[in-house]
């Protein structure tokens, strides 16, 4: 006999962090297996391939997870932002370009390589991993269905394990396991946004919407998040000095930060406008900027040859890789903008969540898509986790077999990214 239906929904609501755990087993063997496929064809002239002996990483599988920005992120670590050395460096050179470097990841790498003894790249390396992994398990109890107490209160069981497994293989979530800031930016982010499910506006989710904030220019769109939540009840005065009063707290650490700038070079917002020496093509002004987003030129100009932010520069990234992020950029965007709107639409998402979510896709592509040539759309927008619950819900009625096929391809293209990544091709 079969037990009675609200019996499998229990059993399946108590196995969600078995699911987390799975998904990120499962995740994590394709990235390894793509990763060692990558050093095998790594080529002999590429600097990956001194990174692999040079020490820097501690060790050479290390390497395969890494980037430029992992190896500024160790310099930080090291050494701190601002050296004699770059001090040294004409404006042209960008000796405060550091700064668009925010301080969470480099402090917590250096006090793991501190407390452990370990080289850098290898702290780093851990600390993405087992912030990645707590995050799923986060989520996992962030997706519960609310029968089970808590969770998301339109969810079943089987979509909430849907959208586990997507978020899990998502392509551009590689960049959760590297030596990069995702990780640990999305460990704070589903913290104040469980905060704020659970047990409502408190310090609880301003401490951790903080922390992002110290992580990550985009913890703004946390405090977002925590802003709606004071609009939603009171008299209009008392929302207003709440929402004042809370969202100064929530975006503490970028504001600590500014401080130190200021206090340091002098240049509060040096976090903004060093990011010019990260672009591909010179600032253009406002009105021309203005235009351009109104003709997406972002989205198809990366397409085209003769442009100087065509996705198959530099010469080392071979046209024939179409799963490269570089070149699939916008398509990511464009999905995470359907979502978005699917999201509010069908009010999947909550007011918290569509303020979090429509922050961190739109507001990276209004502020430098244009002048980077879509660069890391797809690694920013894959930190909008309430969306995978968008696409979870879109194919709540679709057969086993196709939410299979679905993860499947995105578990295959994940491991593609790994495999370029790790032989040393711009992934970012």
């Amino acid at each position: 006999m079969n037990p009675p239906a609200e019996s499998r929904s229990e059993a399946m609501r108590t196995c969600l962090e078995w699911h987390a755990a799975a998904a990120w087993a499962v995740s994590t063997l394709v990235i390894l297996l793509g990763a060692a496929w990558g050093l095998e064809r790594l080529p002999a002239k590429n600097e990956k391939r001194e990174w692999l002996h040079d020490g820097r990483f501690g060790h050479p599988s290390v390497a395969a997870f890494a980037n430029s920005n992992s190896d500024t992120y160790l310099e930080i670590a090291r050494e701190g932002y601002f050296p004699d050395s770059l001090r040294r460096q004409t404006p042209d050179q960008g000796p405060y370009k550091r700064a668009v470097f925010f301080p969470a990841y480099p402090l917590a790498i250096r006090a793991v390589s501190k407390a452990f003894g370990w080289n850098e790249g290898v702290a780093g390396l851990v600390i993405s991993q087992f912030c990645w992994l707590a995050a799923l398990l986060l989520l996992a109890r962030y997706w519960r269905p609310a029968a089970a107490g808590e969770g998301d209160p339109a969810s079943s069981p089987r979509t909430s394990a849907t959208a586990l497994w997507l978020f899990a293989c998502w392509p551009p979530g590689l960049f959760f396991r590297t030596i990069h800031t995702e990780s640990l930016f999305l460990l704070f982010a589903v913290c104040a946004l469980l905060a704020l499910r659970k047990l409502g506006l408190g310090w609880q989710a301003a401490l951790a919407s903080a922390l992002a904030s110290a992580t990550r220019v985009t913890g703004l769109g946390v405090a977002c998040a925590v802003g709606i939540e004071c609009l939603r009840t009171g008299s209009l005065g008392r929302r207003i000095s709440r929402s004042i009063v809370w969202g100064t707290l929530s975006a503490a650490g970028l504001l600590i930060y500014m401080g130190w700038l200021a206090a340091t070079i002098g240049q509060p917002f040096a976090f903004s406008s060093e990011q010019i020496h990260y672009a591909r093509r010179a600032p253009v002004s406002l009105a021309e900027n203005v235009w351009c987003l109104l003709t997406f030129r972002p989205l198809w100009e990366l397409y085209l040859p003769e442009t100087e932010v065509f996705w198959a520069r530099p010469a080392h990234i071979e046209p024939w890789m179409v799963f490269s992020l570089t070149a699939a950029n916008p398509v990511y965007f464009l999905l995470g903008v359907a979502m978005l709107y699917v999201g509010w639409r069908r009010r999947i998402l909550s007011p918290a969540e569509t303020a979090y979510c429509g922050f961190v896709v739109l507001v990276p592509y209004v502020t430098h898509a244009d002048r980077t040539g879509m660069l890391a759309q797809g690694r920013y927008g894959s930190i909008a986790f309430p969306l995978a619950m968008c696409a979870a819900r879109l194919l709540e009625r679709a057969p086993s077999a196709v939410v299979a096929a679905v993860v499947a391809a995105e578990a295959a293209w994940l491991g593609v990214v790994a495999f370029l990544l790790a032989s040393g091709h711009t992934v970012i």
